[in-house]
């Protein structure tokens, strides 16, 4: 974790052991480990995967509608800021910045 550079990769490989055949991750510690990443908020899939993994899913192979449920789920959100326009919006749940 004290290697910044290492951030994207590892999120790389805990999103490619969420939808590997064979992989399967630990819900509650790829959470953990995520919260520690320091990742760009527009990270593609960072959103997606907290979802799924919050929810409780190992493996996309063992729940297949829940990946497409969290993509349409951060695609339908959508915050109006002060000024009238509207802004999309990042995925946030208590203890994930």
């Amino acid at each position: 974790m004290g290697l910044p550079g290492l951030h994207g990769p590892l999120f790389k490989g805990l999103l490619a052991g969420y939808h590997d055949v064979y992989g399967e991750l630990e819900p509650t510690a790829a959470l953990a480990l995520l919260a520690r990443l320091q990742l760009p908020a527009d990270t593609p899939h960072l959103a997606e995967l907290r979802s799924v993994l919050a929810a409780g899913h190992r493996n996309h192979h063992r729940s297949p509608h829940a990946w497409d449920d969290a993509v349409r789920a951060s695609m339908d959100c959508v915050l109006v800021i002060g000024d009238g326009r509207p802004s999309r919006c990042a995925w946030m749940s208590p203890g994930y910045a």
